[in-house]
């Protein structure tokens, strides 16, 4: 029987590794578990793992795992081939595990196993959908950002491929980064903060991968990051980016209705599509929102989505969307445009703008005490008489918000054709009512250019 294998994890509480008959390519092994020279269990190699698949161990699927009922002296563990003579000898190579505690960070449980299974899963996922946008990970060794990397879920597996990638990796929790330095030699990993920016140069990654960060972001960081994302992310760069999408919202309301102190609750609407947020401590895992495909697309509007996979990322609770550049200018965000009175029936105004050569705009524009129905259109003017203007569609003001408990609504604008200019340009609004807009205000957020 010509068995390969090794013990690649040990610890008092679980024990794994792998096994395989290459005789049998497919078949499974049965191994036995002893300490001080005793029996304490048995289990089988079925389970799969990414490393063994990817380095033609059989079809994967060798891997064994085993947790004790009770904690064992892991100095006095062995690990045989049952009906074998042939004890598996300990990897001195292999990642060690975190402890239950930064597991349970970023996993929300302490099952090393699940860590280790949804990792791999995940960065299988993230390595199909990179390829499938068209990027090679032969033609050269690309620059891959894990933002948000915890203590290296998705991190570690990235081994194998360490002569495919420069690996970065950023996280807020300080303990998180210091154990991924102490271990994961291949990558280079750096604290970041809650609001950007992240430490590296422009137009630095070709990859950039975030698995339940953006989860965990209010709505202003939604658009904060995703201009730094663009900012750090090549002109032909990917970015593999997972949210919250409709059918986790059921369990955000059932844990505000069962928590002792949910914290603060909102909803957002841009074009009726939703943003539902519970606020506990932004960054953490007691801030959660739910997102629509609809309002993610405004979040990420200078982004082409390439693929959306509702239910698809981490364990299948989150949706994931692949994302590419739509130009690769510069990009600008005005996170406040504007605010502007409004009275009569019509609302006419202007103020400048700077331009870098941006052809495109977008915005949210709402209308806190407006209770009639309205329109709103906008229109880029350009010092130079010989170019045209650019326009929006004329499009309805969300109206009787005060009437709600919703925290906004907007309406998103889109200005596409803005004729190629450095400089300062007029952004020109014109609301219109069937009646008196008196009390009204005109707000303009979220201003993206490029």
């Amino acid at each position: 029987m010509p068995l390969s294998g090794s013990i690649d994890f040990c610890s008092p509480r679980l024990i794994g590794g792998w096994v395989w008959d290459s005789d049998h390519a497919t078949g499974r092994v049965d191994v036995e578990i002893i300490a001080h020279g005793a029996v304490v269990g048995r289990t089988t190699a079925e389970a799969w793992r990414s490393d063994l698949h990817t380095s033609g161990v059989g079809d994967g699927f060798h891997a064994y795992w085993f947790k004790p009922e009770n904690p064992l002296d892991d100095s006095h563990v062995e690990v045989k081939v049952v009906n074998t003579s042939h004890y598996l000898t300990r990897n001195r190579n292999a990642i060690p595990l975190p402890d239950d505690e930064l597991i349970y960070l970023v996993v929300g449980s302490r099952d090393a196993v699940h860590f280790l299974q949804t990792g791999a899963s995940d960065l299988a996922m993230i390595r199909e959908l990179v390829a499938s946008a068209g990027m090679s990970w032969q033609r050269k060794r690309r620059r891959v950002l894990d933002w948000g990397c915890g203590c290296g879920r998705i991190a570690r597996h990235w081994q194998p491929y360490s002569d495919q990638v420069h690996l970065f990796g950023v996280d807020i929790d300080e303990e998180l980064i210091s154990w991924c330095r102490n271990h994961l030699h291949f990558g280079s990993f750096s604290l970041s903060r809650l609001e950007p920016p992240l430490p590296f140069p422009d137009a630095h990654f070709d990859v950039v991968y975030a698995t339940s960060v953006l989860t965990h972001l209010l709505f202003e960081n939604q658009y904060a990051w995703m201009a730094e994302l663009w900012r750090v992310l090549d002109g032909d760069g990917i970015a593999v980016l997972t949210a919250h999408g409709p059918s986790i919202l059921i369990n955000n309301v059932s844990y505000v209705r069962s928590a002792t102190a949910p914290g603060r609750t909102g909803l957002t609407l841009i074009d009726e599509e939703i943003f539902f947020w519970i606020d506990n401590d932004e960054g953490s895992n007691s801030t959660s929102n739910v997102v629509t495909r609809g309002a993610f697309e405004h979040f990420f509007s200078p982004f082409r989505v390439l693929a959306h996979k509702p239910r698809c990322g981490l364990m299948g609770i989150q949706d994931t969307y692949v994302l590419a550049k739509k130009t690769r200018g510069p990009l600008r965000l005005i996170p406040t445009l504007g605010d502007h009175r409004m009275s009569g029936t019509e609302t006419i105004g202007s103020f400048p703008i700077e331009l870098c050569g941006q052809r495109s705009l977008t915005a949210l524009a709402s209308a806190p005490g407006l209770i009639f129905p309205a329109t709103i259109e906008l229109r880029v003017q350009l010092p130079d008489p010989s170019l045209p203007s650019a326009r929006s569609k004329t499009l309805p003001l969300p109206e009787k918000t005060s009437w709600t408990q919703l925290d906004a609504a907007y309406t998103a604008i889109a200005v596409d054709g803005i004729p190629a200019w450095h400089g300062t340009g007029l952004m020109h609004y014109s609301v219109r009512a069937s009646r008196p807009m008196d009390g009204a205000e005109l707000r303009l957020r979220q201003c993206a250019l490029f």
